[in-house]
C-alpha cells in the first residue's frame, strides 16, 4: 500500500503471486485500488516457487522470458522486494529515471557490479530480448542483467542506457552511501550496528524505513 501512495498516478501496479491458496485482502484501500484499476494480480505459472534468492534469479534470467513478455507492454517497470522503500520527502520522482534501462542501487565492488534488483527500474522489452538471447548458467540476476546491457553497449548497441554510480545512488541507496536517495534497499542490513552508522540519518531523511523492520526479500 505504501508504494500506492507514493508512486505517481500514472503508474499502475502489479502484483505476481502463486495461484495456491490466494485471497483478496479485505482492506477497503487494498480493494478500491483493484477496483478502480490500478491493481493487478497476475498468477505465476503452477510449477513456480521461490525458496530463496537462487530461485529467484532462474526465474527472472530464464530463456522462456515468461515474466518479460508478461510486462512487455510497459516502456518501463519498477520492482520493489518487501525490503524495499521510496521516501515521501525526496524531492526526486520515479518519473525522472525512467531515461534509463536499467537503474538501481550501486552495488559496492566488494559484492559485484552494476545494480541491486531489489528496488529498481527495468525496460522489459530489452530484458526479454537478453533472455531470449539465452546462456544465463548462475549468479545474482540483476549483476548478470547488467553484465549482458554493459555488453551490448560496447558491442555498438547504443540504444541501452545505463546511468554512472552517482545518478544511480541519487535513485537507491544499498551498500554504497548517498545522501538523501529516492528510496532504499535493506538500510537495516547494511548501515545499522556497524562502522559508518547510518540508521539515524536515514530514519530522519526516510521516516518510512521504520515499516522494513523486520524484513528481507528472499
Amino acid at each position: 500500500m505504501h508504494f500506492s501512495s507514493v508512486l505517481p498516478t500514472h503508474w499502475s501496479l502489479v502484483i505476481f503471486t502463486s495461484p495456491n491458496n490466494f485471497t483478496v485482502p479485505q482492506s477497503p484501500a487494498f480493494r478500491n485500488l483493484l477496483s478502480s484499476r490500478r491493481l493487478d494480480i497476475r498468477f505465476l505459472p503452477k510449477n513456480v516457487t521461490f525458496t530463496n534468492s537462487v530461485s529467484v534469479s532462474r526465474f527472472l534470467a530464464s530463456s522462456n522470458g515468461w515474466l518479460w513478455n508478461e510486462l512487455a507492454d510497459a516502456e518501463r517497470v519498477l520492482f520493489f522486494q518487501l525490503d524495499s522503500i521510496i521516501c515521501a520527502n525526496s524531492i526526486a520522482t520515479i518519473d525522472d529515471f525512467v531515461k534509463w534501462d536499467y537503474v538501481g542501487a550501486p552495488i559496492n565492488s566488494t559484492y559485484g557490479e552494476g545494480y541491486n534488483g531489489g528496488l529498481s527500474i527495468r525496460n522489459p522489452r530489452l530484458f526479454l530480448e537478453v533472455v531470449r538471447a539465452g546462456n544465463y548458467t548462475r549468479g545474482f540476476e540483476d549483476q548478470w542483467f547488467y553484465k549482458k546491457l554493459k555488453e551490448r553497449r560496447a558491442q555498438g548497441d547504443y540504444r541501452v542506457r545505463l546511468p554512472g554510480v552517482e545518478e544511480a545512488k541519487r535513485f537507491a541507496v544499498e551498500t554504497l552511501w548517498g545522501d538523501r536517495p529516492l528510496g532504499y534497499h535493506q538500510p537495516q542490513r547494511w548501515w545499522k550496528g556497524k562502522a559508518g552508522e547510518r540508521m539515524g540519518e536515514i530514519e530522519e531523511w526516510c521516516p518510512e524505513v521504520g515499516m522494513l523492520i523486520g524484513r528481507r526479500a528472499k
